[in-house]
């Protein structure tokens, strides 16, 4: 079954100016979308900007076509540790989480075959199968603070009195649990049609909220890419495409001054795990008109995910009198299965490039997040209803994003220096009031190197950063809704080995 209209995670609420169902879906295809390659110690260490670079396994996603650049055969594995975290500011209170993570971002084996003998110009062709992280979506954030003015539990109450009659099945995740565990109650019991109350009137609580995620974009890449004359490259590859995500959120509310009358306090807890797989080709080309010039191009057309979703919440409750405690938890409904339909990718790169100095590199991608689209198989017109609701949110909601990426690398013998940085604009629409979380992303890296036949070894630090904004729950009633800035962070370690054969 689809999630409901709640979602604390939602960075929507007011701020979207939607259903929280629909653009919380829409934030999520925007996380299945996002290019953001985690791939060797060196594309990272370079800003990720490779298009028009190659001979590096973890280039691959980037332009099929860089793998020819390989002089011969090479195998390589990438390792990385760091860690993810936040700094909220939430009702005048800051707060600061983090966690290590640990992955293997990036793997790859190229096999190059030996010069051509003939007069065609074709000289190496290049086979390759590679894996690289094109997106993680490892997070974690708390926030805290004191809220005299409203409750969680008063947004359930809204649901509850949303239509003429309270019907619980339509708000099995949020207002169905709260009626169960006897934080909202009806002014007749037993008569679905009576007002209901709830047990938190007007705020005066403690609230804590803390969530995680976990999860990546995995890129199984098959490539096949030629040189030609050692002027131009060419590249395709087709990549079978797998997601893995689950996130889990926790929100309390505890009564500390013992003010409220018969609450102690709550806890609601959400979790959703989903997986999506489908397939993508791409096509590259790099072109040396000299030692020193390269200019590169790569075009990833529209792809389509099957996404499957499971969610569950939990709430409970606990009270002063008897009985003190009370749980209740939301059916299990069928995974929740949509079909996803991926932006495409243009990504252009130029590179200079200095004989056994080092090189400089730029590169742009392009992305439209607004054509974005969902669909569901069968007749059902709830389902229905939903994919237009989520593609209205995309459209109105999303726009085309712009990367901008840098590189620099110096060489001294077999030692090299790197740095790199990237810059990816706001998703959102310019007429769009984000609370100042427009998850733009702002990349910096840094790293070195060492080359000795046959090994390879390379290390790099980098750190990204973006913005977001999260009301915990939105109100109708007259009365302030409350949201959290959040800084989110990821630096992380990375160590790539190689060898060519």
């Amino acid at each position: 079954m689809k999630r409901a209209h709640f979602w604390p995670l939602a960075l929507a609420g007011s701020v979207l100016c939607s259903s929280a169902s629909f653009a919380q879906y829409a934030l999520d295809l925007l996380q299945l979308s996002r290019f953001q390659p985690v791939g060797s110690a060196r594309t990272t260490a370079l800003g990720g900007s490779f298009v028009a670079l190659g001979a590096d396994w973890g280039g691959a996603s980037s332009n099929p076509a860089g793998i020819a650049g390989f002089h011969s055969s090479v195998l390589g594995l990438s390792a990385s540790m760091g860690s993810v975290g936040s700094q909220s500011d939430y009702l005048n209170n800051r707060t600061r989480s983090s966690r290590g993570d640990v992955r293997i971002p990036a793997l790859g084996i190229v096999i190059a075959e030996k010069p051509q003998e003939s007069g065609s110009g074709w000289m190496r062709v290049h086979y390759g199968f590679t894996l690289n992280q094109t997106a993680v979506y490892s997070d974690r954030w708390q926030l805290d603070g004191f809220n005299n003015k409203t409750s969680l539990v008063q947004y359930f109450q809204e649901e509850a009195n949303s239509g003429s009659a309270f019907v619980a099945a339509q708000f099995p995740f949020s207002a169905a649990l709260a009626a169960r565990t006897g934080l909202i109650y009806p002014q007749r019991p037993g008569d679905s049609t009576s007002y209901y109350f709830s047990i938190v009137p007007s705020g005066g609580v403690r609230q804590e909220e803390e969530a995680r995620s976990n999860g990546q974009m995995s890129d199984y890449q098959f490539t096949l890419a030629g040189n030609w004359k050692n002027m131009i490259q060419l590249g395709a590859s087709l990549s079978i495409l797998s997601a893995r995500f689950d996130r889990f959120s926790s929100f309390t509310e505890s009564d500390e001054a013992d003010s409220i009358f018969d609450f102690k306090s709550l806890r609601y807890t959400q979790n959703i795990y989903s997986v999506a797989d489908g397939f993508e080709w791409k096509l590259g080309a790099i072109f040396k008109p000299s030692d020193f010039f390269r200019l590169g191009f790569s075009y990833v057309p529209p792809s389509r995910l099957t996404v499957e979703e499971d969610f569950q919440t939990d709430l409970e409750a606990t009270f002063d009198s008897v009985p003190t405690y009370a749980f209740a938890s939301s059916p299990v409904f069928a995974p929740f299965v949509y079909k996803f339909r991926r932006p495409a990718r243009t990504s252009v790169g130029l590179a200079m490039v200095f004989p056994k100095k080092g090189l400089i590199t730029a590169g742009y991608d392009y992305m439209s997040f607004q054509r974005m689209r969902v669909r569901t198989e069968g007749l059902d017109a709830g389902t229905s209803e939903w994919a237009r609701g989520v593609n209205s949110d995309v459209r109105n909601l999303l726009q085309s994003t712009s990367t901008f990426r840098f590189g620099a690398e110096g060489l001294l013998g077999p030692y090299a220096l790197r740095m790199g940085m990237a810059y990816t604009t706001t998703p959102f629409v310019a007429e769009l009031n984000t609370g100042g979380g427009n998850r733009a992303l702002r990349e910096v890296s840094m790293g070195g190197g060492y080359r000795k036949d046959p090994f390879i070894l390379d290390v790099c630090i980098t750190n990204r950063s973006w913005n977001v904004y999260h009301e915990p729950y939105s109100l109708s009633i007259p009365a302030p809704n409350f949201g959290a800035s959040i800084r989110q962070f990821r630096t992380e370690l990375i160590l790539s080995l190689g060898m060519r054969f």
